[in-house]
């Protein structure tokens, strides 16, 4: 499996071979995937919690604040800087501290410890606890990351919330065929006007995760299917 077409027919196997249904519309794809995308990331940053470790699962989704490609986050004269709008889960913050010297300078890497409002408000009210800039801490206060003691920059990486997967497709035969991203619709039966864009987003996992998202899209659906023929067994 290489996209969300063969994530789309293999869902569709699996529920005919099991007997528990067959035909799944575009419609009821899309609501199934934006589902498992949600639970799948937040069970991949339940097993970070745990271990602290990135898994190859995750690794698309670690941005970072502060590298070559993005600057870090800056803090305004009380510490405050903005919250990253995708941010899903923090991974590791830090800063650079910068010693002068005869000669010039040096540079001492440094850990940002993240803490609870409670734990905040404690590190400041004990003296010997205060935060320094060897010690520095963080929290999440009014809508904003704040920082103690100000630092001069932010280094932030963090995971950050997937793309939501969207199926789109052409009708063709009388069928549902998946519209890989970069193609164009070939007729409007699917409502889309005849040479529009596609407008498919891929899964960011990783495609050694598709068959559990596919096991896990058989699942959504043969619960649906289920308690819908309960719910049909009932009223007769």
């Amino acid at each position: 499996m290489t996209n969300l077409g063969d994530i789309y027919n293999q869902t569709v196997f699996l529920l005919g071979k099991d007997k528990i249904g067959g035909y799944v519309s575009p419609e009821r794809f899309n609501d199934a995937i934006e589902y498992v995308n949600t639970s799948y990331l937040n069970l991949l940053v339940s097993q970070f919690e745990l271990t602290k470790e990135v898994s190859n699962s995750l690794r698309n989704l670690i941005k970072r604040l502060g590298g070559a490609m993005n600057p870090p986050i800056t803090l305004d004269a009380y510490g405050y800087g903005d919250i990253p709008s995708d941010l899903r889960y923090e991974v590791r913050s830090s800063y650079n501290q910068f010693y002068n010297q005869t000669c010039g300078s040096t540079r001492q890497y440094r850990s940002v410890e993240f803490v609870s409002q409670a734990e905040w408000d404690h590190r400041h009210d004990v003296e010997m606890y205060h935060p320094t800039n060897e010690e520095p801490i963080w929290c999440f206060e009014g809508g904003k990351i704040r920082v103690s003691p100000v630092l001069p920059s932010f280094e932030f990486a963090y995971i950050r919330f997937s793309a939501v997967p969207f199926f789109d497709y052409d009708i063709i035969d009388g069928e549902p065929v998946y519209l890989p991203v970069g193609a164009v619709h070939a007729n409007d039966l699917s409502g889309q006007a005849v040479g529009s864009p596609s407008r498919s987003v891929e899964f960011e996992f990783p495609i050694e995760d598709y068959v559990t998202l596919v096991q896990m899209l058989v699942r959504y659906f043969a619960v649906g299917n289920r308690e819908q023929f309960n719910l049909q067994a009932t009223a007769s």
